[in-house]
């Protein structure tokens, strides 16, 4: 449907088929079921359901045939003809001129058709990579600028769900909406002294929407049904609406949401960089919702050196949701992600969560652990685990899909490749394997595939390189380093090994600097102000926040340390009192080279190690003491002492791979040196 014009040439019998389809579909659909007529719609125990059941809304539809009939006449009328239309442009070749006339076509048809529609709409707005500029710039206005219904009619459902006059409860209001969106509208206002005070955002819910949404949706399902019936399609489109349907029910219950805004804030309370609003409980009804009123512009909108590193702090917010708390954002839109005065992100409309769990979260971050090692057999039987796999089916493995996973998720973790690889990219990728092996894409992960994709889209937008998998990869490191769960353990071990006896430690060194650059936090007020940028890259990392307060870092000094501040957090965690796996790892290795050694090549280890600049820095620090040095220690140990203390020794290839190993490791455990006194620097002989 958004093909580009250099596309079009492959578009052939296929595509012709799909728009053919898609309007036949709507024709069967517009015409209600049989044995409908006769049902009378005045039953008193017929109603309108508020949770999602869909056989209670085909008995309820069922008994009103001539308003479905209506409502399915203009859905077919509204989309057959924007298919026909694109399928002229095609053949004339003015498909790509004819863009932006098309894109204005379907927004305006989105937001005719209601909420359902105006929700698919925004999800298509978020891609940049997939869906034309012209149709991102359309769709972006339904995101918070939906044309608002009349104020009227949202004071009376205000005071019919707060079920006191307006005036009784606030000092003033806006006469008109400052935002409208899908489900609903936003005035602001402040609460009267006597319940508290402050501007407030009071949003109000669409007069008859759970009717027209649920209307919508029930015709949309019976596609759904019609489209499985065709040639090569997935017989589970109705599951996937029904999964999503559910939570589009929950969106339009503000007390839902209400509940969903108070476990975020409680859940996240410990991110820098990330505010949620508080709610009022007490003055909140299943169509009226009362929070802070927020002071921000959206995420897409702040200035283009600052949104990667907005990218950074929201994506990390994202991790944690998703890997370690399950309760997941799932509508990250730029509408609902406001870049705030103090260089925070406020996360708006918590309408549509969903949850993952813990099998689900580990499982998660054993595929992502797989990938980096390109163990493609444990891939293939990760996809089983999450759900990738319909029951009954062969294994992946046996059904011969190591080689395609090779093919499709090894741009993964590849460097260039991995660049030029998006979210929707693998997600395509997959559907293609999929024609040839019965795969589907689990709701969940559907869900999570938006949030990350609306990230993806947005940073894209200033940098074209922007790699969401390997800005995964600090949140990973510090899960994989802190966490002791039994399977994160083993995942731990498969990236440092992969297929090796002996630890790699370029993939050590990696997860050690990936480490110190994790954050959530913000940038401060003066750095929001700042020309050069509020949350710059560097600004970010030196304001480090670790999940669950497991290690603190700290802004740095004027006075620059030996050791920055990610050399110290990963100093703590890897050598922790309690123990760490990764401790473990670490101390096997550097017993496996000692033990390697020659004897020849251990007073070389032995010189390597006390000048490592960690010691120099200790030994200077004596040094500097003066005439107070021999009080504290007797026996002196000038620096240029070192330098004689290596003796001649002839190493053998096996003494230089231990001691490359022991280097490696001693050099992991200070990566960033601020001050090396020249000692150490004179230390290090790189002629092994």
């Amino acid at each position: 449907m958004f093909t580009s014009a250099a596309e079009t040439s492959g578009l052939g019998a296929d595509t012709l088929g799909k728009i053919t389809a898609a309007v036949v579909a709507l024709t069967v659909a517009a015409v209600p079921p049989k044995g409908t007529a006769n049902v009378r719609d005045d039953d008193a125990t017929d109603v309108l359901p508020l949770r999602y059941d869909p056989e209670a809304l085909a008995r309820y539809w069922s008994r009103r045939p001539m308003k479905m009939m209506r409502r399915n006449m203009v859905v077919t009328s509204k989309l057959a003809g924007f298919f026909a239309s694109l399928l002229m442009d095609w053949k004339l070749g003015r498909f790509e001129a004819n863009m932006p006339r098309r894109a204005a076509e379907i927004r305006q048809i989105a937001e005719d058709l209601g909420p359902a529609f105006i929700k698919i709409a925004q999800m298509l707005s978020t891609r940049v990579d997939v869906v034309p500029e012209p149709y991102i710039k359309e769709l972006q206005t339904l995101q918070d600028r939906v044309q608002p219904f009349s104020n009227d009619e949202a004071f009376r459902i205000m005071e019919e769900g707060l079920g006191r006059p307006v005036a009784t409860l606030f000092d003033y209001l806006t006469e008109k909406p400052v935002a409208s969106a899908s489900l609903g509208q936003v005035y602001r206002g402040r609460l009267k002294a006597a319940f508290g005070g402050g501007e407030v955002a009071v949003k109000v819910q669409r007069p008859a929407v759970l009717e027209g949404a649920s209307l919508d949706i029930h015709i949309i399902r019976r596609m759904c049904k019609l489209f499985s019936q065709l040639p090569n399609a997935h017989d589970d489109m109705a599951d996937v609406l029904d999964d999503w349907a559910v939570r589009f029910f929950q969106e339009m219950d503000y007390t839902q949401e209400a509940y969903n805004m108070m476990t975020f804030k409680q859940q996240m309370r410990a991110l820098q960089g990330i505010t949620v609003t508080n709610v009022h409980p007490e003055f909140t009804s299943r169509r009226v919702l009362i929070t802070e009123w927020c002071q921000g512009e959206r995420l897409n909108d702040a200035k283009p050196e600052d949104i990667r590193a907005l990218c950074s702090t929201v994506l990390n917010c994202y991790l944690i949701q998703l890997l370690e708390t399950g309760f997941l954002h799932a509508d990250p839109h730029p509408g609902n992600l406001l870049h705030t005065p103090d260089g925070k992100i406020c996360i708006l409309d918590f309408g549509l969560m969903t949850e993952v769990t813990e099998a689900q979260r580990i499982a998660l971050v054993e595929f992502i652990a797989h990938l980096i090692t390109e163990d493609w057999e444990s891939v293939c039987a990760d996809l089983v685990t999450l759900g990738f796999v319909p029951p009954g089916q062969i294994s992946p493995v046996e059904a011969g899909m190591v080689p395609l996973m090779i093919e499709i998720m090894g741009k993964v973790v590849q460097g260039g490749g991995a660049r030029n690889l998006s979210v929707a990219g693998i997600l395509a990728q997959v559907e293609g394997v999929s024609k040839d092996y019965r795969m589907i894409i689990p709701p969940y992960f559907a869900l999570i595939l938006r949030a990350f994709s609306t990230i993806e889209g947005i940073a894209l937008k200033v940098d074209p390189n922007y790699a969401i998998v390997q800005e995964c990869l600090p949140y990973l490191s510090r899960r994989l380093l802190t966490d002791n769960n039994p399977r994160m353990r083993e995942a731990l071990r498969q990236v440092l090994y992969g297929n090796k006896q002996r630890l790699d430690i370029d993939r050590l060194q990696k997860l050690i600097n990936a480490f110190g650059n994790f954050t959530t936090s913000a940038a401060s007020p003066a750095d929001a102000t700042s020309t050069s940028g509020s949350t710059s890259a560097s600004a970010a990392a030196n304001k480090q926040y670790v999940v669950n307060e497991r290690v603190k870092g700290r802004p740095g000094s004027a006075e620059k340390p030996v050791l920055n501040d990610a050399s110290k957090e990963a100093l703590r965690v890897i050598f922790s009192r309690d123990g760490t796996y990764a401790q473990e790892l670490v101390v096997d290795e550097l017993v496996a080279a000692v033990d390697a050694l020659s004897r020849e090549a251990v007073g070389e280890a032995f010189r390597m190690v006390l000048s490592s600049a960690t010691t120099i820095a200790t030994l200077q620090s004596v040094e500097a003491l003066g005439p107070l040095r021999a009080m504290f220690m007797p026996v002196p140990l000038p620096m240029d002492m070192l330098h004689n203390m290596a003796p001649s020794v002839s190493l053998t290839d096996d003494d230089r791979m231990a001691l490359t190993t022991i280097r490696s490791i001693l050099d992991m455990l200070a990566p960033s040196i601020s001050h090396v006194p020249g000692a150490a620097a004179a230390g290090r002989r790189a002629d092994w």
